[in-house]
């Protein structure tokens, strides 16, 4: 009788079983064709039987799951597989987790329009800047995602994209069971030790200061206090790299020159999508009117900037007896440009958008006045004290 093939390099070692009814181990393989069985005279080519016996089946730990199959091993070594000649080195997962893990980083999810990720970043910069290590960008979701694309290239920040198996490796692996959800909404580690941070809260929370430098940050974070500590970086980073031409320019310069006030009318799809109607609502014209008698009595031969994603409801609704010029050039593909140009006004009245309110507080012009809406949310349940700055003004 032919003695069996030796196993070689190109073969995929499936799971060792055990022929209780032979008595006999083995393993099955297999090499660009069915599964066939390797009898007992080759099995001092895998492990020892007695191991197989008392683990018949090896497999991940469900806190290891993300690492199978998806980060790579060293040449000829599949992590949570045998190896090609079957030798597998028993510390192989946690060797695969401590180099993988040797370089701390802070990853911060990115979603949502432009103000959103810019509040976003700004809480995970801070992280990172405190623990004096890596910030990465886990942008994952435009992928999928068409209401607004990714802007933050736009600017002069650190941009570092997470890969996907770094985004694997620190997002929670498994929160099937209960227990591992409230784990994760309490921000327990998980059991590479990398925290995973969902918000639940739309108020600041300062035990999120606190975290070490694993953590994967998955919400909002509408708080200058996430970053107030760093706030002359923030400012610089969200400096738009690109020189201002043209006619954003020119409005530039008209804006230094006389009491600028940028006016922020959100509409968009929070008035064409039902749900986000729900929860955010919009501004009404009176508050619009609340704020431009306030401002008019308050500062001297007033202009008003006007920007809208709606500009053609913008200019019929709104009432301003003052000077005012409508801006709306620039298109939701150069929406950084209008932020610029915001930031650049004197003076603001804001909507509840996470937009202007970053128009709003990049401006650095000392004496300005800004003025937001009493409610953020249309939904009255939502706690947000904290994401109004306490020089600005509600209404």
């Amino acid at each position: 009788m032919a003695s069996p093939r030796r196993p070689g390099r190109g073969l995929d070692v499936g799971r060792p079983s055990t022929d209780l009814s032979r008595n006999r181990f083995h393993v099955l393989c297999k090499k660009n064709g069915p599964r066939r069985k390797v009898p007992a005279q080759s099995r001092h080519l895998f492990r020892s039987p007695a191991r197989h016996a008392r683990h018949p089946k090896p497999s991940c730990r469900s806190g290891q799951k993300r690492l199978c199959g998806s980060l790579p091993g060293r040449k000829g070594f599949l992590p949570c597989r045998p190896s090609s000649f079957g030798q597998i080195p028993q510390n192989s997962i946690r060797k695969t987790q401590i180099d993988c893990c040797s370089s701390t980083m802070i990853i911060v999810r990115i979603m949502g329009g432009l103000g959103n990720q810019m509040f976003q970043y700004a809480a995970g910069r801070r992280l990172a800047a405190i623990h004096n290590t890596v910030l990465k960008l886990d942008i994952s979701d435009f992928k999928n995602y068409t209401l607004h694309d990714y802007g933050l290239s736009a600017f002069n920040i650190q941009e570092a994209i997470a890969t996907q198996e770094e985004i694997q490796l620190f997002k929670e692996p498994d929160t099937r069971s209960l227990q591992k959800k409230i784990k994760k909404l309490l921000g327990f580690p998980n059991k590479l030790g990398i925290t995973h941070i969902r918000e639940s809260q739309y108020h600041f929370d300062p035990a999120i200061l606190t975290m070490h430098d694993s953590v994967y940050l998955d919400g909002y974070w509408q708080s200058e206090k996430y970053f107030s500590d760093i706030s002359g970086i923030i400012r610089n980073e969200f400096t738009v790299t690109l020189p201002q031409t043209g006619k954003n320019l020119a409005l530039a310069q008209q804006m230094a020159s006389c009491e600028s006030i940028s006016l922020h009318v959100r509409r968009g799809d929070y008035v064409t999508d039902e749900k986000t109607n729900t929860i955010h609502g919009t501004c009404d014209l009176d508050y619009y009117a609340r704020c431009i008698e306030h401002l008019s009595h308050t500062i001297h031969h007033p202009y008003f900037f006007i920007f809208s994603d709606d500009p053609d409801w913008a200019e019929k609704n709104l009432r301003i007896t003052h000077p005012v010029t409508f801006i709306n050039h620039n298109g939701p593909k150069k929406n950084y440009e209008d932020l610029r140009l915001m930031s650049q006004c004197k003076h603001h009245i804001i909507a509840n958008s996470s937009f202007s309110w970053w128009g709003a507080w990049l401006n650095r012009y000392p004496d300005k006045l800004v003025l937001s809406p009493e409610r953020w949310f249309k939904e009255k349940d939502f706690n947000t004290k904290d994401l109004i700055p306490a020089t600005w003004q509600r209404l």
